[in-house]
């Protein structure tokens, strides 16, 4: 027997045949050609949410006030906002917020423009509350404060703020609307807000696109808010209201910045295990995990009945698919043969080691060839020649 091809030029010869060749070329012939589809994490798929919504009313003679805002246990992490408005005919000289877990509030604006006033805080990255309070001392007695808290999540836990802007009315009005805001990024927490002063009457939003916050119409100053997620970074939003009895008014616009999220989302097209490092699986086209190209496992691809098949196993002989599904080994260990399929579908066995090779004659029935004793010679017409003892159609005749 002469030397065994290499794998090489074994495999070389299997994909140069006529009918591997046209499956290649034709999906519908049982090479499935597949779209990857795999879960990956989308940066601000989520985005913030309001979280709870508290309003506060209250009146004092004093030249002090102090308002606390009771509020459902917060979410650690969460950012906290209030909107205070106040209906006073006087200069502040000192305010402050204050709550029960002890989480720094900063003063966003406070515009005094025209009266009724109005005031933001924030405290982002706050740890829990229950309660939440203002206090303020002014230089006169009168005044009419309304608090509204809000608790947002999914807000960046530094610098959450931009674009606060008023638009105060130094003349009486029956319409107020906020300035114009434009989002830096897609899924940002845009809040707007607007009051009225004077006595209590009611309130209609005139701006779209917002889900309205609680606001306070049952006395003055009357106030009316809203939020939205922002959709896009084009688009300049703003909010507006109206009244019936013209009064001064004021309005502020301002967004909080989403946090990033790391909620999975389904992607068409995105590349599945290539260099997997960590033999983490993928999806597959069924739902179910194939591992492909991992360290610490064998790869496995699909094959043509859709089960999965190993490909390159590092401690077993390299398996693929046979024209019929089923798999065949190619490049085998030392000592065991390689498996083909025949013309008739059959299993024949090529360059098997301490047995004859087998192949196909023109009838299709196994003929010898390279048997250890000699090496038989077939005829044209599948038999062979009428030579020495043993001649007559389709017999072997043995060499010596």
């Amino acid at each position: 027997m002469g030397p065994r091809p290499s794998l090489g030029l074994r495999l070389a010869a299997r994909l140069s045949r006529p009918w591997r060749a046209a499956r290649l070329a034709d999906p519908s012939r049982g090479y499935r050609h597949r779209t990857a589809r795999a879960f990956l994490p989308i940066a601000g798929a989520a985005g913030p949410a309001l979280v709870q919504d508290v309003v506060v009313r209250q009146h004092t003679a004093s030249t002090s006030i102090s308002i606390a805002v009771a509020v459902t246990a917060t979410g650690a992490g969460n950012c906290l906002v209030l909107i205070v408005t106040i209906a006073a005919g006087a200069a502040v000289t000192a305010d402050s917020v204050t709550d029960t877990a002890g989480n720094a509030w900063t003063r966003l604006g406070y515009d005094t423009t025209v009266n009724p006033s109005l005031a933001v805080y924030i405290a982002p990255n706050a740890a829990s509350i229950t309660s939440v309070t203002w206090a303020a001392t002014y230089t006169s007695t009168g005044i009419n404060i309304e608090c509204e808290f809000l608790e947002v999540s999914g807000v960046v836990a530094a610098t959450p703020s931009y674009g606060l802007t008023y638009n105060p009315q130094t003349a009486k009005v029956t319409s107020e609307s906020t300035a114009s805001l434009t989002p830096t990024a897609v899924n940002d927490f845009v809040i707007a807000y607007g009051v009225f002063g004077g006595a209590a009457q009611a309130i209609t939003t005139t701006g779209t696109g917002w889900t309205a916050l609680t606001g306070e119409t049952a006395n003055g100053p009357i106030t009316a808010g809203g939020y939205r997620i922002a959709a896009d970074t084009t688009t300049a939003l703003s909010d507006s209201w109206s009244v019936a009895t013209a009064e001064y008014a004021n309005a502020l616009i301002v967004a909080l910045k989403a946090a990033a999220s790391t909620t999975p989302e389904a992607v068409t097209g995105a590349p599945i295990g290539v260099g997997v490092d960590t033999g983490a699986p993928i999806l597959g086209e069924s739902g179910t995990a194939v591992g492909v190209g991992e360290v610490t496992s064998p790869s496995e691809g699909i094959g043509d009945t859709g089960t999965a098949v190993a490909v390159g196993e590092a401690t077993s002989p390299d398996v693929g698919a046979g024209a019929a599904g089923a798999p065949i080994g190619v490049g085998e260990v030392a000592g065991t043969p390689t498996v083909a399929v025949g013309a008739m579908g059959q299993v024949t066995g090529v360059g098997e080691v301490g047995a004859a090779s087998e192949g196909i004659g023109d009838t299709g029935a196994p003929t010898g060839v390279g048997v250890d004793t000699g090496t038989p010679t077939v005829g044209g017409g599948g038999s062979v020649p009428a030579a020495g003892p043993f001649g007559g159609p389709g017999m072997v005749l043995m060499s010596t």
